[in-house]
């Protein structure tokens, strides 16, 4: 990957976690003043919500990654299934105001998603290519992304099989991120993230404990759903 000069994983993981805070600001907390305050506060909401998009696919896209890289896929997809548990309460009290089980935080999403990548390759791994393999693919794809259904995960079905696809055209840059932005494209400023997805460059970055990249996730809703609780 070394023709790709760009962006680094920790810096494009950073730009996810920004974007990401300010879509769930905008999700929890504008949200609420705009029947309050009306119009001024919708369209802050709305570009809130736009700048936010762009997160989505780059967790997408590292999860892709981190399941080629990791040297365990079992303790990777512990950690996002006890991340997506330790999550859930927080994530219903910042965005639906107290406890549900009505909507799944995107840990959840994340996990099926890697769940399904790994059926992938160990069909890849079992048989040989060809018109079998491939329905079976396609049977894991959406026995995984009917899970994320019946959870009432967030992104859903969409979430998986976007981690599916991009795991299938992972060994050419430019076609995955073709597809991703298409695939994208119902959310108009999304496939923008696959603008910077292109100029990864392959390599880690500066040290950057990978647990602050878990851990963001419940935190910040955490405190997100404090503060809605308090002044809402």
């Amino acid at each position: 990957m070394k023709e790709y000069q760009g962006f680094t994983a920790n810096a494009l993981k950073i730009i996810a976690i920004v974007t990401m805070l300010i879509d769930h600001i905008g999700a929890a907390l504008v949200w609420q003043m705009v029947g309050q305050q009306g119009d001024t506060f919708y369209i802050i909401y709305r570009g809130m919500r736009l700048i936010g998009r762009i997160a989505f696919p780059i967790y997408c896209f590292f999860i892709v990654e981190g399941f080629r890289h990791t040297r365990s896929v079992k303790k990777y997809m512990a950690r996002l299934a006890v991340f997506a548990i330790i999550s859930e309460i927080p994530f219903d009290y910042a965005f639906m105001g107290g406890l549900t089980l009505s909507y799944q935080n995107v840990f959840f999403t994340l996990t099926l998603g890697l769940a399904c990548i790994w059926g992938f390759q160990e069909l890849e791994v079992r048989m040989k290519a060809g018109l079998a393999q491939t329905v079976l693919k396609i049977v894991v794809m959406l026995v995984m992304a009917e899970a994320a259904e019946l959870l009432h995960t967030d992104y859903g079905d969409f979430g998986v099989i976007i981690i599916a696809v991009l795991y299938l055209f992972q060994k050419k840059r430019g076609i995955q991120c073709i597809v991703g932005a298409l695939g994208f494209a119902w959310e108009v400023t999304a496939p923008l993230s696959f603008v910077l997805l292109y100029f990864y460059n392959g390599e880690k970055g500066k040290q950057v404990n990978k647990y602050l990249f878990y851990g963001f996730y419940p935190v910040h809703l955490a405190v997100i759903g404090a503060v809605r609780m308090l002044c809402f």
